[in-house]
C-alpha cells in the first residue's frame, strides 16, 4: 500500500498592508474616522492614544476594520383583535408610513384577524461619540427614527447644566416630538432653560436603546399632548442630524449648530 502523498504546504499569507494617515490642518479625530468608515474609538486605540488632540503631521495608523452598517431585516406579524396598522408600526418600532408602504396600505386600509402582514427590523449599530462627554452624530432618518421609535422611553442630559430627565417621544416623523414623562422631569426640564419655556434651542443629549445621541431640544411645550398627567401641556421639539421641521420642511440651522456643538464637532 502506497503512503498517502502529503498534503501541499499553504502558501503563506501575504503580509497585512499598513494603512496612515497624515494629518493636516482642520483634522479631526471625527473627519478621519468618518472618511474611513471607522470608529472614532477604533481609530484611537490602533493608536494608542489617550487624548483626541491631534498635531499637524502626525501619522496614524488607519485600521482595517470595516464599520458596521445600519440594516434592516423583515418578518411577519399576525394580526390580533383591536389591531390596526397604527399601532402594529408603533409596537414594532416602524415609523407609521414605512409600515403602510412595506404591505401597500393606504392610511384607510382595514385589517382582518389572523391577517399576516410584514414588519421590519432596524439593526442601528451603536457609534462611539468623539469624545466622552459628548453624543454620536446619528442621522435622523437612516438611524435615529429607528433607534429612538415612537412610544420609547429616553434619558436627556442637558449638556451645558448637566441636569439628567425622562421624556417619551410621542409622535412625529420628521424630528421627535417628545414630552417629559413625568411632574418631576417637567420641573427638571424647566430648570435648563433657566425657568421658563423657550423656543431657543440647547445641545442635549439623549440616551436610548444602548445609544448615546447628539440632539438639540427647544422646551416650549405646544400641540398635540399625549401625557396627561406631567404639568406639560402639549409637546416639545427634540431635533437630530438632518431632521426638518415640520411647518416648512427645512432644516433649522439653530438645532443643526447645538448638535453639532453635542456631537464635539
Amino acid at each position: 500500500m502506497k503512503s498517502p502523498a502529503p498534503a501541499p504546504t499553504p502558501a503563506p499569507s501575504p503580509a497585512p498592508q499598513v494603512t496612515t494617515y497624515t494629518v493636516v490642518s482642520g483634522d479631526t479625530l471625527w473627519l478621519i474616522a468618518s472618511r474611513n468608515k471607522i470608529t472614532v474609538d477604533a481609530l484611537m486605540k490602533a493608536n494608542q492614544l489617550t487624548s483626541t488632540t491631534l498635531q499637524i503631521g502626525q501619522v496614524l495608523v488607519i485600521p482595517n476594520t470595516a464599520q458596521e452598517i445600519p440594516r434592516v431585516t423583515y418578518g411577519t406579524y399576525t394580526v390580533k383583535q383591536g389591531d390596526n396598522s397604527w399601532n402594529i408600526a408603533i409596537n414594532h418600532g416602524m415609523p407609521f408610513q414605512e409600515f403602510l408602504t412595506l404591505n401597500k396600505f393606504t392610511d384607510k386600509t382595514m385589517l382582518s384577524i389572523g391577517q399576516v402582514v410584514q414588519i421590519a427590523i432596524y439593526n442601528i449599530p451603536v457609534q462611539n461619540p468623539v469624545r466622552t462627554d459628548r453624543g454620536a452624530y446619528l442621522d435622523w432618518w437612516t438611524e435615529v427614527q429607528y433607534v429612538f421609535p415612537i412610544g420609547a422611553v429616553a434619558k436627556v442630559t442637558d449638556l451645558y447644566t448637566g441636569l439628567t430627565w425622562n421624556v417619551k417621544r410621542t409622535i412625529g416623523a420628521f424630528h421627535a416630538d417628545s414630552e417629559p414623562l413625568t411632574l418631576a422631569d417637567t420641573r427638571i426640564m424647566q430648570q435648563a432653560w433657566g425657568g421658563v419655556w423657550s423656543w431657543t434651542p440647547r445641545p442635549i443629549l439623549v440616551e436610548v436603546n444602548g445609544h448615546r445621541i447628539a440632539a438639540s431640544a427647544s422646551s416650549m411645550p405646544h400641540s398635540i399632548q399625549a401625557i396627561i398627567d406631567n404639568g406639560f401641556e402639549g409637546h416639545f421639539d427634540i431635533h437630530f442630524a438632518n431632521s426638518i421641521r415640520h411647518v416648512d420642511g427645512l432644516v433649522d440651522a439653530q438645532h443643526q449648530k447645538a448638535i453639532n456643538i453635542a456631537a464635539g464637532k
